[in-house]
């Protein structure tokens, strides 16, 4: 194989970062990451030249290939925003509501890069999910809809009083339908 490297902008990019693949004398390989690998099957690439240099040097070594770890998930608050971070405090029961509240307004006033007050309220509610916090919204929401419309019967119920109509006089005249 000839390691021929098509322009110099790819021979600079060789010599210029870390090289991505190794030799092992030992073991008599050539080292690389599975992307690495797979960026070098790319004709006219980078790795593809400095692949086919090593090669080059060392015809009889084999490949190793090191497996990438694939990170997990990460966690995203898509829908997270002031008006729901704002709601969902008030759903809270087992925090300082009004210290809460407070905080929050006062980062809103200083006018706080968002992502600030996303993560200083990530590290009140560690176990926060947008999804389940608009559940736990809605429901609060029900809940105090309906203590309210209970205690508006409560209390209509209490003001109601019996009407009993007066006996008539002879004084009263008596309305006639014509």
């Amino acid at each position: 194989m000839n390691a021929t490297v098509k322009n110099e902008k790819t021979a600079t990019a060789i010599t210029s970062k870390k090289f991505a693949f190794t030799y092992d004398h030992v073991n008599k390989k050539i080292v690389g990451t599975d992307i690495n690998f797979q960026k070098a099957g790319i004709p006219g690439s980078a790795l593809e030249a400095e692949l086919n240099i090593r090669i080059t040097a060392y015809p009889a070594y084999g490949f190793t290939v090191i497996p990438t770890e694939k990170k997990p998930a990460k966690q995203t608050y898509k829908g997270l925003t002031r008006d729901l971070m704002r709601e969902y405090i008030k759903t809270r029961q087992d925090k300082a509501i009004d210290d809460l509240l407070a905080q929050l307004d006062n980062m809103i006033k200083e006018k706080k890069a968002f992502p600030t007050i996303k993560s200083w309220f990530l590290d009140e509610f560690k176990d926060f999910s947008v999804s389940k916090a608009q559940r736990e919204i809605q429901q609060f929401r029900l809940n105090t809809t309906k203590a309210n419309v209970r205690k508006v019967k409560a209390k209509a119920k209490s003001n109601i009083t019996e009407f009993t109509p007066s006996i008539q006089t002879a004084e009263m005249p008596v309305a006639v339908n014509q």
